[in-house]
């Protein structure tokens, strides 16, 4: 009978034709697939500005019932608490005004959608919802943006450090199709726990995937952001915690790395433009007081890491205190403004004004030629005074050593002062001589660094051989000579 109807009536296929196109189209809007293939609505107020707000809102649910993960809460099961809550982090929100709001430890899309369409429905958001593989925990990363995104995805790729591959099992990729460039955002919530020796190689892992992640963005001409929870320390001396953490990894240091070989292109870590006294981003509430008792309370695990180009148009930067009631989250957000409009001079990094009113790299052409050569990691001897460093100035100018120092994944240094000067094509070895910094005979990262703060080489390597010089190539790896 129904055969019949097909042969008797064409108008039958036309209507089972519309019925799969809409039912495509459908599903096709609810992923988010069709995203790719269609340039996105801008609805900023200032289209020559980019607001940002990242925010660790610690289990944002809506305690309604299917509840993912395994975690328990106060607001669990209780839609009333959960509502209470939900109205609080938007009324955050809703004060800053962000154009994008990246949000950490989501719980599904039905959460976030409710969190914008209830609380901020005059805010021209549109929600995203990226499903991670935190299966334990239940939590995913929302975005909220006033810019429609042009891709959002997640990447499932694993990094590598020493014998450790992982992948972030939270991280969302997001570009954005916008003046004056191209941007890739890179949502990350890494592994938690920065003192965890039983976690530093699996977090380095991810961090390793990460930074590959940015580099591919950059290649292909985008400004890169990697923002969220790191659950880690910054160690540069310019990005410290306004305690003074010192990571036991080299997560930062990774990601912030982009192409070995060009010292001009690595991301920066806006921590370095907030007050010293400002520098929180998390709170450890040990006595479960609802209020902070001090500084011991409190550390920076979350970071902004941002391309140079970029820098040169952040306008401000603020760590949200005083506008988060304690208690709500047990991280602070961050808050970031760009002007594109404006370049701004920045201090304290490698970017000074030029001729031109853009930036420029600050270090010497010489300077970018000094370069560590071969390091001897693993000394038969005494390590605290014979572990060494070969020096090579490859430029046809002399360069002073003066102010230059090589740095560990744990911020140590050895001073190269004590080398003086070197000659056009001359090399010279620093050794240790009792200074701070060892160079441990298994998973190292070692940056020589200008006078000025800039990072101007990055090696590492797995293993150390005993008594044997380690070459340093091009791509910044360290192979044993035989």
């Amino acid at each position: 009978m129904a055969s019949y109807a097909f042969k008797k009536d064409p108008r039958v296929w036309v209507l089972l034709i519309v019925i799969l196109l809409l039912v495509f189209l459908y599903e096709s809007w609810r992923d988010r697939t069709l995203e790719r293939f269609f340039w996105s609505a801008d609805r900023r107020a200032n289209p020559q500005g980019l607001t940002l707000l990242t925010y660790n809102t610690q289990f944002l649910w809506d305690g309604r019932e299917p509840e993912e993960g395994q975690v328990e809460f106060p607001w669990k099961h209780s839609p009333i608490l959960a509502t209470q809550r939900m109205q609080q982090i938007a009324q955050v929100i809703d004060a800053a005004n962000p154009d994008i709001a990246s949000l950490i430890e989501v719980e599904n899309f039905q959460t976030i959608a409710l969190l914008n369409r209830q609380f901020l429905p005059k805010k021209q958001y549109r929600e995203y919802l990226v499903p991670g593989k935190d299966v334990y925990t239940g939590q995913d990363l929302g975005l909220l943006s006033k810019v429609d995104f042009y891709t959002v995805y997640h990447d499932e790729r694993k990094g590598r450090s020493g014998p450790e591959r992982k992948s972030v099992s939270k991280n969302y990729v997001a570009t954005l199709e916008i003046d004056p460039f191209p941007i890739t955002l890179i949502g990350v919530h890494l592994l938690a726990n920065p003192k965890s020796e039983e976690r530093r190689y699996l977090r380095q892992a991810q961090a390793d995937a990460i930074s590959q992640i940015a580099c591919e963005a950059a290649a292909r001409g985008h400004e890169v952001i990697v923002w969220g929870d790191f659950n880690d320390y910054d160690g540069n001396s310019q990005s410290l915690d306004l305690r003074g953490n010192e990571p036991i990894t080299s997560v930062l240091q990774k990601i912030r790395r982009q192409n070995p070989n060009d010292p001009n292109d690595d991301l920066l870590n806006v921590t370095m433009w907030v007050d010293p006294a400002k520098r929180y981003t998390s709170i450890y509430d040990r006595n479960q007081n609802g209020k902070v008792d001090g500084a011991s309370e409190l550390s920076a695990i979350d970071h902004v890491l941002i391309s140079a180009n970029l820098a040169q148009h952040l306008a401000e930067v603020r760590f949200l205190h005083e506008e988060v009631p304690v208690g709500l989250s047990d991280h602070y957000p961050i808050y970031l403004r760009f002007d594109f409009s404006q370049t701004y001079t920045l201090p304290g990094t490698n970017l000074i004004p030029n001729a031109s009113g853009q930036q420029e790299f600050a270090a010497s052409k010489e300077s970018q030629s000094v370069r560590m050569v071969k390091i001897l990691a693993n000394p038969s001897g005494d390590e605290e005074q014979d572990e060494a460093i070969l020096l090579k100035n490859e430029s046809s100018e002399p360069v002073s050593l003066v102010g230059w120092t090589v740095q560990d994944a744990r911020g140590d240094r050895w001073q190269l002062a004590g080398l003086g000067t070197l000659a056009p094509g001359e090399s010279k070895t620093i050794r240790r001589s009792g200074q701070p910094m060892s160079l441990n005979n298994r998973e190292e990262v070692v940056e020589l660094i200008h006078p000025s703060g800039v990072v101007m080489q990055t090696f590492d390597y797995i293993n150390a051989v005993e008594d044997e010089w380690t070459t340093v190539y091009d791509q910044s790896s360290l192979r044993t000579i035989p």
